[in-house]
């Protein structure tokens, strides 16, 4: 959310909403990622009826107030529950599939709305153990399959350790694996880092893409090369930083991405022809 509104602002009116199921978003924190706390439509949805009524409400709104594109992040499913569930005796035990049904329920009724009106729902969850599975996918993710189903992406997120400096911990290594893609190849990896109270670690990130695909590396592949100056990692970083190349930087990854992407395409001839 924040990339998209410092990225794009300038050329769309775009709308934020972050629907805060969880009851723990710290704005002050979340200001210091730069995210524009005070251009968001902060919503704190209960149970599944509420987000849908949330959602419905931006579908409806007359063409005047309408803009460009709007994105709504619900944090986190996990956290809402039905309105079954919410009338039930708390010591009754379970509550069926009241939630699962009206999740289905949602995506039926909204699922081209929401296309039409041009709206990006970014949807969190939780990934979850599957008890007394041991081969397979051994993860899931509370809610039901209505969620999977109507999914253009889905982006599953492991920690992999945490990054140190001295003897304290200052961020987190992270594996992302794309689970579904409509729009593009799916089952694609990749690893970035997070650094507390500053965010994604972009250029660290593309950093170290370009030195496990052994770019801009000496010969002995120890030290980064660039512009026939050799320097440590740290010191890569910050010159790219002060010399202002980040931009070279993000292209160079782009154009290994794509020789690595080309390099594994599958070449056969058209299976069919379009007649004339």
């Amino acid at each position: 959310m924040s990339y998209a509104y410092h990225m794009m602002k300038k050329n769309y009116d775009m709308k934020l909403i972050y629907d805060e199921g969880e009851a723990a978003f710290d704005k002050e924190y979340a200001a210091k990622l730069g995210l524009p706390v005070d251009k968001i439509d902060f919503r704190e949805s209960e149970t599944v009826e509420d987000w849908y009524n949330s959602i419905e409400t931006e579908t409806n709104l007359p063409t005047k107030e309408k803009k460009d594109f709007t994105i709504y992040v619900l944090d986190s499913l996990d956290a809402l529950v039905s309105e079954e569930e919410m009338d039930q005796d708390f010591n009754k035990a379970g509550f069926g599939m009241s939630k699962q049904k009206q999740m289905s329920k949602l995506f039926r009724r909204l699922v081209r709305k929401i296309r039409k009106n041009n709206i990006l729902l970014i949807v969190i969850s939780q990934l979850r153990d599957k008890i007394g599975v041991t081969f397979g996918e051994t993860k899931t993710r509370a809610g039901g399959r209505a969620l999977d189903f109507y999914a253009s992406q889905i982006l599953w997120l492991y920690e992999k350790g945490k990054i140190k400096k001295g003897n304290l911990p200052v961020g987190l290594e992270i594996k992302a694996k794309i689970k579904k893609n409509k729009l593009w190849r799916p089952f694609r990896e990749v690893d970035f880092s997070i650094l507390f109270e500053y965010g994604i670690d972009d250029l660290g990130s593309n950093v170290d893409f370009l030195k496990d695909n052994k770019v801009c590396l000496n010969d002995s592949n120890t030290r980064f090369l660039y512009n026939n100056e050799q320097f440590s990692r740290e010191d890569f970083i910050w010159y790219i930083s002060e010399q202002n190349k980040e931009q070279e930087i993000k292209d160079l990854v782009k154009k290994t991405w794509d020789e690595i992407e080309q390099a594994s395409t599958v070449i056969r001839k058209p299976k069919y022809t379009v007649e004339e």
